[in-house]
């Protein structure tokens, strides 16, 4: 929905852009009128005469822009806001990418968790299978067979809210690419790799330069900034 909005901003924008580039060209209207008379009229005499008679008349009008220079400025300022709606489009483009990238992390340690939720959970009832039938055989007390159900009944709970993280997160997934959200998402990888984003040999200057080098966001904010000082432009040459 971002990306869309996005997109349309960028369209809205276009649109401008070349509305100012048109305010620049004369405006040619054309028009016509036709008169049909037929019937009687009265004379300069004074006399009521027939009369019957029809014309066509051309009408139109040349219209030019007498303010060059505010035009020049509105389109400056459509030019930088259509630069700062491309940059809006490749932020939205790369915040939503990176959301889908954590979700699918997201959804990969839940599988994980859930996988290790129901060792844990066979563990649990191994030990409590174990342990009650040593309490039957008389080689243990009832107190270690309550304490066995009392694991077990943990470790259920914990399976289940496994399988309910992994469903939330596959709903969440699910949502930000536009698939059904009823129809569960399993990632494919069966581990989590370690994967070394940032290279520590790098300075943190450097890093901070290649951060900001990717902020769409501040470069949109510089064209805003630059079309609001072309309005001003414009807004001085139209009162001047």
């Amino acid at each position: 929905l971002d990306i869309q909005l996005a997109k349309q901003r960028v369209e809205a924008n276009e649109g401008r852009l070349q509305s100012s580039y048109w305010a620049l060209f004369p405006v040619l209207s054309l028009g016509g009128q036709y008169e049909d008379v037929d019937g009687h009229a009265r004379a300069t005499s004074g006399e009521i005469v027939d009369v019957g008679f029809s014309g066509f008349q051309l009408l139109g009008t040349l219209q030019s822009i007498l303010n060059v220079p505010k035009a020049v400025s509105d389109i400056a300022a459509s030019r930088k806001r259509l630069m700062a709606a491309h940059y809006d489009e490749h932020g939205a483009e790369a915040t939503v990418l990176r959301q889908a990238v954590n979700q699918y992390y997201d959804l990969l340690l839940a599988k994980s968790r859930l996988a290790l939720a129901y060792q844990t959970l066979s563990d649990a009832e191994e030990r409590a299978g174990i342990i009650r039938a040593k309490v039957d055989a008389g080689a243990a007390i009832e107190a270690e067979a309550a304490r066995a159900r009392a694991e077990l009944s943990r470790e259920r709970t914990n399976a289940l809210l496994a399988v309910t993280n992994l469903y939330r997160a596959s709903v969440a997934l699910a949502q930000t690419l536009h698939l059904d959200p009823t129809i569960t998402l399993v990632p494919d990888a069966s581990e989590i790799k370690e994967s070394v984003l940032v290279d520590p040999r790098h300075m943190i200057d450097d890093l901070l330069s290649v951060a900001l080098a990717h902020r769409d966001d501040l470069y949109a904010a510089r064209e805003l900034l630059a079309a609001a000082h072309a309005d001003k432009d414009g807004v001085l040459w139209g009162t001047a």
